[in-house]
């Protein structure tokens, strides 16, 4: 098959980009509690976030943008708890990619053989997501960070990771390579929470850099709105949030999972047919 068709057919469902409802029409009773049950706990622990910590567009950077130390650190630890749940997701990449790489003259045997595998796999899909989901929002939980700081470091820790997805292979994320619309959008309104952090008073910067701060936000705040595919910082990080980052290289590395990148930004509400992600 061409041009990674299956990937293809699994973003145009809207699974983990922009939209993912979960419909409980899985079998009435069984199924349905079971793939959704995860979600419903992810939900209840998300609202609890939210509560503590504010919306994804409440989180506001340091003056300079600049990611403390006791922040990666525990932006360190939630990474480590989610890629427990990167080989699931790795798993399902691979029989995509057998499903792709099959030949247009394959036999129906060959064809069937890896169609029924991968359907086999997606029929348990949706109850890896809803776990992947719980999982990440109890370990923001235990790390008491919110939802727009763990955005705002994803996007940051992992800037060159994304800018190779967008201009490489992008279907290697198989649900995504960047933030939803809803999540640019608030990554947007943290950039402005960050202007007035560079107005206070005790901002901590001389005058030039103010400027010079103040200056780059504006700018980037226009791209962010000129282009809803946009990255944070996409044409380069800053050098205050460049030095904060560097000495974590190595270990967020280690800690990237390409599969779920279009996940990590996910909110999920409850609706009277089943779980809403945006």
């Amino acid at each position: 098959m061409a041009d990674s068709s299956a990937k293809k057919w699994l973003k145009g469902c809207g699974i983990g980009c922009g939209v993912l409802v979960v419909l409980v029409i899985l079998g009435t009773v069984g199924g349905s509690f079971f793939v959704l049950r995860p979600f419903r706990a992810a939900v209840k622990t998300r609202e609890i976030l939210d509560e503590r910590f504010g919306d994804q567009a409440d989180y506001q950077p340091a003056a300079d943008g600049a990611i403390l130390d006791e922040r990666m650190k525990a932006f360190l630890v939630v990474r480590v708890a989610l890629m427990e749940h990167c080989g699931e997701f790795a798993e399902t990449d691979q029989q995509l990619a057998r499903l792709d790489d099959l030949e247009d003259d394959a036999s129906r045997k060959e064809v069937f053989g890896a169609v029924f595998i991968l359907s086999r796999t997606m029929m348990g899909m949706g109850s890896v997501m809803g776990e992947f989901f719980a999982a990440r929002n109890s370990a923001l939980l235990d790390a008491g960070m919110g939802r727009g700081e763990y955005t705002y470091i994803y996007l940051l820790a992992f800037h060159d990771d994304l800018i190779a997805l967008l201009e490489g292979d992008g279907d290697s994320a198989i649900f995504g390579a960047g933030p939803t619309r809803r999540a640019h959008q608030a990554m947007t309104q943290v950039l402005r929470n960050q202007q007035k952090a560079v107005a206070a008073p005790d901002n901590g910067l001389d005058e030039v850099s103010q400027a010079a701060i103040q200056e780059a936000l504006a700018e980037e705040i226009r791209k962010l709105g000129d282009d809803a595919h946009h990255l944070l910082w996409q044409d380069g990080l800053p050098p205050a949030i460049a030095a904060s980052i560097a000495p974590y290289r190595e270990r967020l590395d280690e800690l990237f999972c390409v599969q779920t990148v279009g996940l990590e930004f996910t909110r999920n509400r409850t609706r009277v047919l089943g779980i809403q992600g945006d």
